[in-house]
């Protein structure tokens, strides 16, 4: 399942965006490898929909949140986005249940 181009991007500064924002931390906040979130099918793609400044809140959020937990960042493959957004050799993305949840 892909998700299709939207022909707009989503307004941080806007009362829904700004609530989508919200939506979106609450992946950052759920897994205890925040970057585990990288590797989520759709969520780099979502990322692509808000508009410049949700960007970067949103990528400020998951830097902060690697920070918080020391996160180890051995290779630029830990970071890499998905080969094609879907998987690509090698497996890639995956749909769900990487890394640990929070409080497992």
């Amino acid at each position: 399942m892909s998700i299709l181009p939207l022909p707009y991007s989503v307004d941080s500064n806007q009362p829904t965006g700004r609530e989508l924002i919200r939506l979106m931390k609450v992946p950052i906040d759920s897994y205890d490898d925040a970057l585990a979130i990288l590797q989520l099918t759709h969520y780099p793609r979502l990322l692509e929909t808000f508009d410049f400044n949700g960007r970067k809140i949103l990528a400020s959020y998951l830097v902060q949140s690697i920070v918080d937990h020391e996160a180890c960042i051995t290779t630029a493959d830990d970071v890499s986005p998905c080969e094609g957004r879907g998987g690509g050799e090698g497996g890639g993305c995956v749909g769900g249940g990487v890394g640990g949840r929070a409080g497992s």
